[in-house]
């Protein structure tokens, strides 16, 4: 996993973890990553299939409105090589007592 750890251009100097617990099935949950992130990864901690938006108010119900990700069961999802200043990401899943597991680097 060490080569996903990169920001454009060079080596990622600051790493951080995050896990956000989704008690409560089909509700919102918000992260707010750390300014100027260059990139996550991000998964259910027991591989349970969950979605995610980057727009508030899409994933928060059992039938989500687009747009969205539906991360698939024992899947993760990896986003590197970005450049922004903030970045915000609202987390859903169905059946609640989940956690999501965030690493993110700058």
């Amino acid at each position: 996993m060490e080569e996903e750890f990169e920001k454009v251009g060079e080596k990622a100097t600051k790493l951080g973890i995050a896990n956000i617990v989704m008690t409560t099935a089909n509700q919102q949950y918000l992260y707010q990553f750390p300014r100027d992130v260059h990139g996550f990864r991000i998964q259910c901690r027991d591989g349970t299939t969950f979605r995610f938006a980057f727009e508030k108010d899409k994933v928060a119900t059992a039938t989500p409105s687009n747009p969205y990700f539906t991360v698939p069961t024992n899947g993760h999802v990896l986003i590197k090589n970005i450049n922004v200043e903030e970045l915000r990401i609202y987390m859903a899943e169905g059946t609640g007592g989940k956690v999501a597991e965030i690493i993110s680097w700058s």
